[in-house]
């Protein structure tokens, strides 16, 4: 699934404009403020896996390109819901959706 690309400001451009010069020009610039954002895997649960008889549970993942969740624990630590099988993410793959960013 392809990210759609966005332009956005993290902050409010009015607030940095009291403490600093703001300027679209890199030239009148003396330094700048960057934000950079955790990549986004999701909650963690897929009702897709689920209706593909999966238990729901997919990995989360901190990396920006395809994580396998092939060394993962059998059983997770959290333990899931108590009024259901524990969760098993071994083997799902999962991608964040910030990753086509990266080509």
């Amino acid at each position: 699934m392809e990210t759609p690309e966005k332009l956005e400001s993290p902050v409010s451009l009015e607030i940095v404009s009291k403490y600093f010069q703001v300027t679209e020009n890199p030239d009148e610039a003396d330094y700048a403020l960057v934000f950079v954002s955790n990549p986004d895997s999701g909650t963690g649960y897929s009702s897709e896996d689920a209706k593909k008889g999966g238990n729901g549970y997919v990995p989360i993942s901190l990396q920006y390109g395809e994580y396998i969740a092939k060394d993962a624990r059998a059983i997770s630590m959290a333990g899931g819901n108590p009024l259901e099988n524990l969760p098993i993410v071994r083997i799902k793959i999962k991608r964040a959706r910030q990753s086509t960013l990266l080509i």
